[in-house]
């Protein structure tokens, strides 16, 4: 499965404008104009719907599973009022 990583909206509007990948393209063009995040190949993740922190916050996570093979976590952040 192909990574992608935008760094704008614009950066992945322009790729879906003039990408080489036709799949990728309307897949990214999808995601521009419905917000559809998911698809057989590719999901999609805005920053910008997570919890925001700085190096030296304290926080806390939930494994959900883990993969050491390939070295991946699946994580959530806990609040930490949810630690009691």
């Amino acid at each position: 499965m192909p990574l992608v990583v935008g760094i704008n909206a614009g950066m992945l509007g322009n790729y879906a404008e003039e990408g080489k990948n036709q799949s990728l393209r309307s897949k990214i063009s999808a995601y521009l104009k419905n917000k559809d995040t998911q698809f057989d190949t590719a999901i999609f993740i805005n920053f910008e719907d997570f919890p925001k922190f700085e190096i030296g916050d304290e926080v806390k996570i939930e494994v959900m599973s883990a993969n050491l093979s390939r070295r991946q976590l699946d994580y959530r952040l806990v609040e930490l009022e949810e630690e009691a």
